[in-house]
This record gives C-alpha cells, structure tokens and sequence, in this order.
C-alpha cells in the first residue's frame, strides 16, 4: 500500500524535477523519472513497472464500510481489504479511511 507521504514525496520530487532540469532525450526522460517515482534501491526497472508505480500514486484506493454484524453490535466490514472492525460510533462519527489499508471511504449511495 502506498501512503500519504509517499504521494507527497513523489510529488515533491517530480516538482523539483520540473523544475531543475531540461531533458533532451527520452532516455534521459525515462532515467530521471525512474529515479524519481520508484524505489531507490532496488535497481532496474521496465518502463511498465514505473507505469504501474505512477498509477498506483496516482489512484488512492476507495472502499465501502458495510455493517456486518459479527461479534460485536457495530462490526464493519471494508470493502477493498475485507478487514472487520468494531466501530460502536461509525454512525456519529464515521471514519474516513480504512483503519487497516487506508482506503478513502465513501458511502455506499
């Protein structure tokens, strides 16, 4: 899962990059935005990884809580991880992101 300051420094990375440099070729293009969005240390990557990586920045998970019951009076269930919780004030106040995989939760309407 990719988390808020990861996004953020990703972000901040391609600025300074905008910024800062003047790529001439597409090599080099490819070279800087590699460096830019992926894992520092993990070596050389195919252009369909970074893709993936720009898209999963990109994409913040959304999911549905469902009340499911359970053991406990107000047990939710979200919908992207499948994780059960026990919220006993989700009514009142509701969460805004999964607690387990930080999905944005929206409403089920």
């Amino acid at each position: 899962m990719i988390t808020d300051s990861e996004r953020q420094e990703a972000v901040e990375n391609l600025r300074i990059l905008s910024d800062y440099n003047r790529v001439r070729y597409k090599e080099e293009f490819y070279d800087l935005l590699d460096e830019t969005v992926m894992e520092p240390d993990i070596g050389y990557h195919e252009m369909n990884d970074v893709f993936e990586r720009i898209a999963d920045l990109i994409d913040i998970p959304t999911c549905v809580m469902t009340n499911v019951g359970g053991d406990f009076e107000n047990s939710f269930q979200c919908s992207n991880c499948m994780s059960e919780f026990d919220m006993p004030d989700y009514d009142r106040y509701p969460y805004k992101r999964c607690p387990e995989c930080g999905a944005v939760v929206i409403d089920a309407d």
